[in-house]
């Protein structure tokens, strides 16, 4: 993860929006480590890129995401992803 957030903030300092406009990131990927890269890299965007409006979302194929885990688990998941204005898109084909 470390290369790809320097590769990233290379990527994000030479295409970055201006101050105030939306920038855009997808993650792909139904499981619990789609979540816990969306929640990184907001946090990440947050501390770099403060000035930059940077959109999270997760899209998947499935019907929900991290399946594997227990119901209150996913909504748990859910409400945390919704709370940081994560949004999920279930039932994507990328």
């Amino acid at each position: 993860m470390q290369t790809f957030l320097l590769r990233l903030d290379d990527r994000m300092e030479f295409a970055a929006p201006k101050p105030g406009q939306m920038q855009q990131i997808d993650v792909v990927g139904e499981g619990i480590a789609s979540v816990e890269i969306a929640l990184c890299l907001q946090t990440h965007f947050q501390l770099q890129f403060p000035k930059v409006n940077v959109k999270i979302r997760i899209l998947t194929g499935a019907d929900e995401i991290a399946s594997k885990l227990a119901k209150n688990g996913v909504e748990k998941i859910w409400r945390i992803l919704h709370s940081r204005g994560i949004e999920i898109l279930t039932q994507m084909r990328v």
